[in-house]
C-alpha cells in the first residue's frame, strides 16, 4: 500500500484531490481484507484529501470505512483510524466525535513525535493543525516546533515549508501577526508541487491581509487562484477569497467584500464544513452586510454562525457571535 499512498500524494499535490482519491479507493479495495492496517492508513489520507475539495460528507464516508476496519486491527491501525475520525469530525464541527478521538490520541501523540519514524511526521504535523482547530494553541506550537527543528536538522525542505507555514498560522490565530509572517516566509525555495505552492499562498494571504498589506495580499490571492481553479481544490480557493474579503473590508469596500466572502462561506458550507477559520469568514461577512445596510441578510448569516458555534463548541466562534450581536 506504500506505493499507492505515495502515488496518491503526488497526484494530490500536483493534480488535485479528484485525481488522488480514486487511486486510494482502488488501493483500499485491494488490501482491506488481508492488510487492514494499510487500508486504514490509506483511508485516513483520503479523509484529509476530501476536505480539500471541500467535501465533508465524502471525508466522513472514508472515516466510517476506516472505523469498521479498525475494530479488528492492530494498535497502529486503531491510531490511524482515530486520526481519521479526529480530522473529519473537527472539520465538520462534530465536537462529540472529535473529542472521543482526541481522548485516544492525546496520550500517544507526543511519544510519536519523539520517535524517528519518518512516515509519522506528516500525520503528526496534521495533528498539530487539529490542535489549532480545537483552540489548543500551546499543544499545536509544541508539536510544530519539534517537527520544525527535525526538518531543519535533516534538511527536509518540503517539511520545513509545511511546518513553518503551519506554525505561522498558529501564531496568527494567537494574535501574533508579525511573528506569523516571519514563520510563513521561513523558506529558502518555493515548492515545485502546484497544490503545495497554492497551500502556502492561501495561508500567506490570510496573514498579509490581516496586516493590511494590499499589494502583497493581492499577489498571494492571484497566485493561489491560478494554481487551484483547474485542480478542484476549493478549500484553498475559499481561504484566498476570505483574505480578499478581509482586505476589501479593511479598505472600506464592503460591497466587494460581500461578494468574495459569500463565495468563501458558501463553498465550504455546501461542502458540510464547520472549521474554526469559517467563523472568522462568517463574522467578516456579517460586518460587510451590515455596512451595506443589508440588515436582514446580516441577521440570517448571524443565525447560521450562532448554530455553527453551538455545534462546534469553540470559544472563538462563540466570541465572534457575541461580537456580531453587539454590532
Amino acid at each position: 500500500a506504500a506505493v499507492p499512498k505515495v502515488a496518491a500524494q503526488i497526484r494530490m499535490w500536483t493534480i488535485g484531490p479528484h485525481s488522488a482519491l480514486p487511486v486510494i479507493e482502488r488501493a483500499v479495495e485491494a488490501v482491506e481484507c488481508d492488510l487492514p492496517d494499510q487500508a486504514i492508513a490509506l483511508l485516513s489520507v483520503a479523509a484529509v484529501f476530501a476536505l480539500m475539495i471541500p467535501d465533508g460528507n465524502r471525508s466522513l464516508a472514508y472515516v466510517a470505512h476506516a472505523e469498521r476496519l479498525s475494530k479488528g486491527s492492530s494498535l497502529v491501525g486503531q491510531i490511524a483510524g482515530q486520526f481519521a475520525v479526529g480530522s473529519a469530525a473537527t472539520a465538520v464541527g462534530d465536537f462529540e466525535h472529535a473529542s472521543e478521538a482526541f481522548e485516544v490520541l492525546d496520550p500517544v501523540i507526543l511519544g510519536l513525535a519523539e520517535s524517528s519514524v519518518a512516515d509519522l511526521e506528516q500525520m503528526i504535523g496534521a495533528y498539530a493543525t487539529l490542535n489549532q482547530q480545537r483552540e489548543d494553541w500551546r499543544g499545536a506550537r509544541v508539536l510544530l516546533e519539534r517537527l520544525l527543528i527535525r526538518a531543519e536538522r535533516t534538511g527536509n525542505g518540503s517539511q520545513l515549508r509545511l511546518f513553518s507555514m503551519s506554525l505561522g498560522m498558529v501564531e496568527w490565530y494567537s494574535g501574533n501577526w508579525l511573528r506569523a509572517r516571519t514563520f510563513a516566509e521561513l523558506q529558502e525555495e518555493p515548492s515545485t508541487l502546484p497544490v503545495a505552492r497554492a497551500f502556502h499562498q492561501a495561508q500567506l494571504s490570510v496573514i498579509l491581509a490581516s496586516l493590511g498589506m494590499v499589494e502583497e495580499t493581492l499577489a498571494a490571492v492571484a497566485a493561489c487562484r491560478a494554481l487551484v481553479d483547474e485542480r478542484g481544490v476549493g478549500a484553498l480557493r475559499a481561504i484566498a477569497d476570505s483574505s480578499l474579503g478581509l482586505l476589501y473590508l479593511g479598505n472600506g469596500e464592503p460591497e466587494l467584500a460581500v461578494g468574495v466572502l459569500h463565495e468563501a462561506v458558501g463553498a465550504t458550507t455546501r461542502g458540510g464544513m464547520n472549521e474554526l477559520s469559517m467563523a472568522f469568514w462568517s463574522a467578516d461577512l456579517i460586518e460587510a452586510l451590515w455596512l451595506c445596510d443589508r440588515v436582514g441578510d446580516a441577521g440570517h448569516e448571524l443565525a447560521l454562525l450562532r448554530d455553527k458555534a453551538a455545534s462546534s463548541q469553540r470559544v472563538t466562534a462563540r466570541a465572534l457571535v457575541a461580537q456580531c450581536e453587539v454590532c
